[in-house]
């Protein structure tokens, strides 16, 4: 008989965990994203006050049908859905019926959709539409309707993750690092289905091995040199890992080499292959190379460290199927990366005041840039800042001190603060407080989920 879930659950202890409810910290994730939509909604808030308070209704009048795209309708769905899941976990946690818990949810995301839409009115380059209405409800309500089934999952998954850690976690860690590294080198998954498209993606191909690749306009020409490194160095984590993953199941050294190197550089030609069929990837000889030789390595690293200590020394212990070093120096490496990246190439300018307050406003160039693309660009910076912050936790676990998260965030934050300061200093660069924010985020996210995983 399976265990059930606890009808009482909050919404961040209910994700993994069966800790009593907390309808506090539920309403707080509500509040919290609802300030988020609202904030994302009225970017870049050049709002005409006066033309508002003249409109009838105060702008409730002015939203006009309009037609939508199906990119803008997934978008207003999907940044509505994540509000109706925490206010039906609120309603949950209240021990309120499932019925009434999504009639609130629906009511409170029609009225801040609609509030939204009247204040967009005001806004010269902002369009207020019934459709964003219907769409915005729409996804609150999804949001509601699947907050129970989706707490079962996450809270299953979690136990699973676990178990696997806890028994095999090598395995374990392979697997993710597999799903990982799909997700990371695909997303947007914008896949190209007409013949004439994916002719064009084969000619767009680089095949020569030794030709110059063009900087990134913009950005440091060092940049792709340390972002393919970068890459190399997780199939290297691949590699030293499944080579663990293959002595932990017992199998012969020379076989647990093979094995780890057959299946990492499957994963490197099966992820720049299907390259090939994407519009916002390219398919590159030099970043496959450079991946199976990643993996090469990593494998043969871990052929040589085990090789030096018995078996029974090195099974099952963390501090060797990970050491600190390399560790130290993976962290290390991902925070050279987000440094590199905050450069243009050009000489830098004078560091002045007025530089530094020339900047955007917080997640501002997400919003200038399609929905896909912006979710990439989450994904990609907050990996970088996971890593770091993860490693600084595990290293001062391993230092024998528990792991304060005034320190970790400090850590995080401070090379996020750092790369934007390099931004400032930049000619054609302007800082944006968004990465910094991205940053806080993932050090919170680590010091939450990483203690509940081990």
């Amino acid at each position: 008989m399976k265990p059930a879930i606890s009808r009482d659950s909050g919404a961040l202890s209910a994700l993994g965990s069966d800790r009593p409810p907390s309808a506090r910290a539920s309403w707080v994730w509500a509040m919290l994203w609802a300030m988020l939509v609202m904030y994302g909604s009225l970017i870049p808030f050049d709002i005409d006050f006066s033309a508002l308070s003249a409109s009838s209704g105060l702008g409730v009048l002015a939203i006009a049908p309009v037609r939508t795209t199906f990119a803008d309708a997934a978008t207003n769905i999907l940044v509505y859905l994540p509000l109706g899941l925490a206010l039906a976990l609120s309603g949950w946690a209240m021990r309120l019926p499932r019925g009434l818990s999504i009639v609130l949810a629906a009511s409170v995301g029609a009225i801040l959709s609609v509030a939204a839409e009247a204040i967009q009115s005001a806004i010269s380059i902002r369009v207020a539409a019934q459709s964003d209405v219907y769409f915005n409800v729409a996804g609150t309500m999804i949001g509601a309707l699947i907050a129970p089934t989706l707490v079962r999952l996450a809270s299953r998954a979690m136990a699973w993750v676990r178990d696997g850690l806890a028994r095999r976690p090598a395995a374990a860690l392979v697997a993710g690092l597999t799903i990982g590294l799909l997700v990371f080198h695909l997303a947007p998954f914008d896949i190209m289905t007409d013949g004439g498209s994916v002719q064009n993606g084969i000619e767009r191909a680089r095949w020569d091995l030794v030709a110059a690749r063009p900087a990134m306009a913009g950005h440091s020409p060092w940049l792709p040199l340390a972002t393919n490194l970068g890459a190399a160095a997780w199939f290297a984590v691949f590699g030293y890992i499944a080579v663990i993953a293959g002595l932990e199941a017992s199998k012969e050294r020379q076989s647990a080499l093979f094995r780890a190197i057959q299946h990492g550089w499957v994963l490197a030609i099966a992820i720049e292959v299907s390259q090939l069929f994407m519009r916002s990837h390219v398919f590159d000889i030099a970043p496959l190379c450079l991946r199976c030789l990643g993996v090469v390595f990593g494998a043969w690293t871990a052929i040589l460290l085990t090789g030096m200590m018995d078996r029974v020394w090195w099974h099952g212990r963390p501090k060797f199927l990970l050491p600190t070093w390399g560790l130290a120096a993976f962290a290390c490496g991902h925070a050279g990366i987000v440094l590199l990246g905050s450069l243009d190439g050009l000489p830098p300018l004078a560091w002045t005041i007025d530089s530094m307050l020339t900047c955007r406003l917080p997640f501002e160039s997400l919003w200038r840039l399609p929905l896909e693309h912006a979710i990439v660009n989450i994904m990609t910076t907050t990996t970088h800042f996971l890593v770091i912050a993860v490693g600084s936790i595990i290293m001062l676990r391993r230092a024998g001190r528990a792991a304060p998260v005034w320190f970790v965030l400090s850590a995080v934050v401070a090379v996020a603060i750092a790369a934007e300061a390099l931004t400032a200093c930049a000619a054609t660069r302007i800082p944006d407080p968004t990465d910094p924010l991205l940053a806080l985020a993932a050090a919170v996210l680590a010091c939450r989920i990483y203690p509940r995983l081990v």
